[in-house]
Parts: structure tokens; C-alpha cells; sequence
């Protein structure tokens, strides 16, 4: 299945499963403002509560780290110790422009993503809690860097940067 599909049918689950007010995650880069918006939107008029978590990282150890991902599921594939039928085709390739594509220059301390998080934290309500994880390395675990959160029913106010 190409991304386009994918995304279409991510779309649809996500409407259905707000129309019968179903937990749910939504895992996205929160690459694109509109977009953000648009969903957060939805969440809002919904009448769900949110929590947004963003995980961030520099451009370098980004781009290490997707083509560490890749590198582990071609050779698991290559090599038969892959441990499911989807790593047994392999790691999914990500063009290395895809991550550098989220930071405003290579230097930045943080993605565009972690501005749209930031933002959609302040401007919506329905927002009750915003986490920041930090990853410091190409083989780091996500460290807590920070947790933000309001009481119910809230106003913009609470979130700052």
C-alpha cells in the first residue's frame, strides 16, 4: 500500500472512530500546521480531552537513526533473523530528505513539529496535557524533558514556551 492509501484510510478511521467517541491515538509528525489544526479541531468539537506529546531530536541524529531503522530491517531481511512477516520484506526505505525536511536549517535544536506541538498546546482547550521527550542520540531512549498541563475546562492561557 502507497502512503497516499494509507493516509486515506488513517483519515477515515480516525472520523469514524471520533463519531462513536473512541480512545484513540493518533500517532503523526505534526509536520504540517493545517493539518494540526484541522485535527485538533476535530478532537475540540468532539469534546475530547488531549494529550500531545512530541519527541524531538536534532536533524543529524534524525536522519542517523531512520537509516538505522532501515539498515536493521534489510539486514534482518537479508540475513533471515527477521522476527515478523513485515520485517521479512525488509526495512522501509525513507528518503534521507524526508527528516531534513522537518527542521527550519541542519542546525536546529528543534523540528518544526515541535512548534506546531507547542502551538496547537496553547491555542487549544481541549489540550489538558503537553509532553516533550528529548532524544539525545542515535541509540538514546526518549528522556522526559518536560510536562505541561491545565485543569478541565481550560483556556489558552496555560501554555507557554
Amino acid at each position: 500500500m502507497v502512503h497516499g492509501e494509507s493516509a486515506i484510510l488513517a483519515r477515515k478511521a480516525i472520523k469514524d472512530a471520533l463519531q462513536r467517541g473512541d480512545n484513540i491515538v493518533i500517532d503523526g509528525t505534526l509536520s504540517g500546521e493545517k493539518n494540526a489544526r484541522m485535527q485538533l479541531d476535530a478532537l475540540q468539537g468532539a469534546g475530547y480531552d488531549v494529550m500531545v506529546v512530541d519527541v524531538e531530536t536534532t536533524q543529524a541524529v534524525s536522519e542517523a537513526r531512520t537509516m538505522g531503522r532501515w539498515e536493521r530491517g534489510y539486514l534482518a531481511a537479508v540475513n533471515g533473523t527477521a522476527a515478523s512477516l513485515d520485517a521479512e520484506m525488509g526495512g522501509r526505505w525513507v528518503l534521507p530528505s524526508y527528516p531534513a525536511a522537518l527542521f527550519i536549517t541542519p542546525e536546529a535544536k528543534e523540528s518544526v513539529c515541535a512548534v506546531n506541538a507547542a502551538a496547537v498546546a496553547k491555542d487549544f482547550g481541549c489540550v489538558s496535557e503537553y509532553v516533550v521527550y528529548r532524544v539525545k542520540g542515535n541509540e538514546s531512549a526518549p528522556e522526559l524533558e518536560s510536562r505541561q498541563g491545565r485543569t478541565k475546562p481550560s483556556t489558552n492561557r496555560d501554555f507557554g514556551r
